[in-house]
């Protein structure tokens, strides 16, 4: 007995070793085998061929321009791309037609191709009936158009963008400043002229402004655009240091100033104040206004209550966008619009506050808007 009890400390040490061994070469192997990737999917790309923006003629049928998409260094088979579209070229409007790989590198990647049928040679703008016009089918190529973006992260975040003919505007860039790649990818599809007429920055808060300014490891939207005018939040609780989110924010939109760009807060601009506007006229019939918030003069312990709202009036058509706005920051401003404007209009559109949360679309908003669509940015899985 006592001679297996010595034997047995120096079995267990042998054992040691060994697992220490097999975890260095479990490391190894996954180190290598992650840079070998790299290496290898170094030149892979996914893109479309031809224009990305078509316009077609009412009854003109589509040829497919198509995609090429290069994996681990080959040309994948048409097969692999998966198509999706729903175009009717015998009805006039604004069409998308989605290309996408499965498991393209190490995810999956979508892009689009937009599609303009409008009126032909003759005048026609649709089916000949007793002369009325559906209002459906009167969608141009300079229609007005809404895109909620989905941010290429598992965060919640805003980043929504507007377009009317030559105008681009971006309301928020979030959700990290990983979601800016996302971002630039899916507005150059539509940003022509590398230039947004307007960006808005909400609030102060990660999941809103991150993208906007670049990294060491990656570009921002500031940096890729040319802007014309920023309107951001007049007030924060963020001291602003050149580290904090609000800071580099900052940083990055005084860089932009310095190339040209306009900037006003939004009281200024509700006040019509050095320069700013309170409307801005964006194209035929088409506004952007800027509301007016409690707490763009007054302070408050959430930073959301700060958030810049915002309305897209089209005739009689609103979108009203209200970043993060809570429940008492929509009351009051509610109750600011009954008092001195009439009320808030019924709104086409709302975009939830606050990602659809329990602090905001408090029933004394849902009730003075009464809103027919609802958008909510969220993002499941967090």
């Amino acid at each position: 007995m006592s001679k297996k009890h010595e034997k047995s400390p120096k079995k267990r040490k042998k054992s040691s070793f060994i697992l220490f061994f097999m975890l260095i070469v479990l490391i190894c192997g996954g180190i290598g085998g992650f840079f070998g990737c790299a290496y290898l999917t170094r030149n892979d790309k996914f893109e479309l061929v031809g224009s990305q923006v078509i316009t077609l003629k009412l009854g003109e049928q589509y040829q497919e321009e198509g995609a090429i998409a290069i994996a681990w260094g080959r040309k994948l088979g048409s097969d692999k791309i998966i198509i999706e579209s729903n175009l009717d070229e015998d009805k006039i409007g604004e069409y998308q037609i989605s290309y996408s790989v499965d498991n393209f590198r190490f995810t999956g990647v979508t892009l689009y191709r937009k599609v303009n049928v409008v009126a032909n040679d003759s005048g026609e703008e649709g089916d000949p009936d007793d002369g009325e016009q559906d209002p459906g089918d009167v969608i141009t190529s300079g229609e007005l158009s809404i895109h909620f973006l989905e941010l290429g992260t598992k965060n919640t975040g805003d980043s929504i963008f507007i377009k009317y003919g030559d105008v681009d505007i971006l309301i928020d860039a979030g959700s990290t400043n990983a979601s800016s790649t996302t971002i630039i990818n899916y507005l150059d599809q539509y940003v022509t002229d590398n230039t947004l007429e307007y960006v808005i920055a909400t609030h102060g808060h990660t999941d809103h402004i991150s993208a906007f300014y670049s990294t060491n490891e990656r570009e921002g939207v500031f940096e890729h655009y040319q802007t014309e005018v920023i309107i951001d939040f007049p007030m924060t609780n963020s001291t602003g240091g050149e580290r904090t989110v609000v800071g580099r924010y900052k940083a990055s939109r005084d860089l932009e100033v310095e190339n040209g760009a306009k900037h006003y807060t939004a009281l200024e601009c509700y006040n019509n104040e050095n320069g700013a506007k309170r409307i801005y006229e964006i194209g035929e019939g088409v506004e952007l206004e800027i509301l007016y918030n409690y707490y763009y003069e007054n302070s408050s312990s959430s930073e959301n209550d700060f958030s810049v709202c915002v309305m897209i009036n089209q005739g009689e058509n609103h979108y009203l966008f209200t970043g993060d706005l809570e429940k008492r920051g929509e009351e009051k401003l509610v109750d600011f619009y009954q008092q001195n404007h009439g009320g808030l209009p019924h709104c086409v559109l709302y975009k939830a506050g606050h990602h659809g949360s329990g602090t905001s679309s408090c029933p004394k908003l849902l009730e003075a808007i009464t809103p027919e669509y609802i958008c909510i940015c969220t993002c499941a899985g967090t």
